[in-house]
């Protein structure tokens, strides 16, 4: 079991005193004989710091360690065990392109694609801010290229939902095409809704959260973007009014999240493609009150730690940096080099990692080495995140 809590207090031997105010979450667990501890932020993209790992060889009640160490409050259990990832849907806890791509089953082709189909969205909406400020009147305003940025942001919007439908074996009933009826069932599972998105030049608008109304009860109409694109695409002499410009940035904001769910943030907020550098122009992206419980937390190779209470790099975690190839179903041995015949945590995946430790790839499931020449025999999990009616089929 792992858990998450609020931290209130450092107690660790010659440790900073008040690394419990600049990290003030933590995300523990058993791993053999010893406990583990990862401190986390609480605001921004709420990162687990990996790096600050504490450690302890004991025997202690994990929640009682908890207390008694880091003064710990608010225990709460956590959705999945250490080093386990959910297919397509990213959550704190990975960081690196090569985690980004092992946990969550995406290509650096796929973010190729996205991040195209995302710079035709942002240079749109920079170019329709060169003649409209997205002031309270200018909000308001309207004309055929807010038509057509509305319309091509929301279509990008509804791929995303495809695919994720796709993934999670979720089809409409008697056949039906799917509809927002449907898609509104992704809400949970992919945490859409925690997002919220700034204009950073334009400091006079609120932060924007596209998905935070979105109900079953009213699954188009509680999406105001989604339902005035709806709206003027099939009626525009109608409905040309709700084409405005507020609607087309509450719908790009919304294309922005959703990659954001399926390939991570930070190849937005801290890359350096084109696409990044548009985003970074206009954008910032945080999360607002998310569910901790269910972040990914690396799985932490212990070997050689000290046995006391001490902090240090978790340098060896399954969610490390590194690459391999994704692995989606069935076993596959690989053999790398500077094992150590101990478990180790992993997913989907399968590595010739040269000098490399396996351990720092980004994995998770079980595996165990094998006897001969140090073989790695890896088996696969399905994806389990979404309700059983969404679960995707073996």
């Amino acid at each position: 079991m792992a858990i998450t809590f609020e931290n209130l207090a450092t107690t660790i031997p010659g440790w900073v005193a008040n690394i419990h105010q600049r990290q003030p979450l933590s995300y523990a667990y058993r791993s053999g004989n010893s406990l583990v501890s990862i401190y986390g932020a609480n605001a921004g993209l709420f990162g687990l710091s990996s790096g600050l790992t504490v450690s302890e060889r004991t025997d202690a009640d994990l929640n009682a360690w908890a207390t008694t160490t880091f003064a710990g409050q608010d225990l709460r259990p956590m959705q999945r065990q250490p080093g386990h990832a959910v297919q397509g849907v990213w959550r704190p806890g990975l960081y690196y392109t090569a985690q980004v791509n092992q946990a969550l089953g995406v290509t650096d082709a796929d973010r190729l694609s996205a991040e195209q189909a995302l710079h035709l969205l942002l240079e749109r909406l920079y170019d329709l801010f060169l003649y409209v400020q997205p002031t309270a009147q200018g909000l308001q305003s309207f004309g055929h290229k807010s038509r057509e940025l509305l319309i091509l942001a929301a279509t990008e919007v509804e791929n995303y939902w495809q695919r994720h439908a796709r993934d999670a074996g979720l089809t409409g009933n008697g056949g039906r095409s799917l509809k927002t009826t449907d898609y509104v069932r992704l809400k949970e599972p992919l945490f859409p809704a925690e997002y919220e998105v700034t204009l950073t030049p334009f400091a006079s608008l609120a932060p924007i959260r596209p998905f935070a109304s979105w109900s079953a009860q009213n699954p188009t109409q509680s999406l105001p973007w989604y339902d005035a694109y709806n709206k003027t695409k099939h009626d525009r002499d109608s409905h040309f009014n709700d084409a405005s410009v507020e609607r087309c940035i509450q719908a790009v904001c919304a294309a922005i999240i959703l990659y954001c769910v399926r390939f991570g943030p930070f190849s937005l907020v801290e890359g350096t493609s084109i696409t990044s550098s548009q985003f970074k122009q206009l954008f910032s992206i945080a999360l607002a009150t998310p569910d901790t419980t269910s972040f990914y937390i690396p799985s932490i190779d212990l070997t050689d730690r000290r046995p006391d209470l001490v902090c240090g790099d978790g340098g060896g975690s399954a969610m490390g940096d590194g690459s391999a190839n994704s692995l989606i179903d069935g076993d596959v041995y690989c053999r790398p080099s500077n094992l150590r015949p101990e478990l180790f945590r992993i997913r989907y995946v399968a590595c010739m990692v040269g000098s490399r430790r396996l351990t720092q790839f980004p994995t998770s499931g079980l595996a165990r080495r094998l006897p001969n020449n140090g073989i790695i025999r890896v088996t696969d999990e399905f994806w389990q995140c979404l309700p059983p009616v969404m679960e995707k089929k073996p």
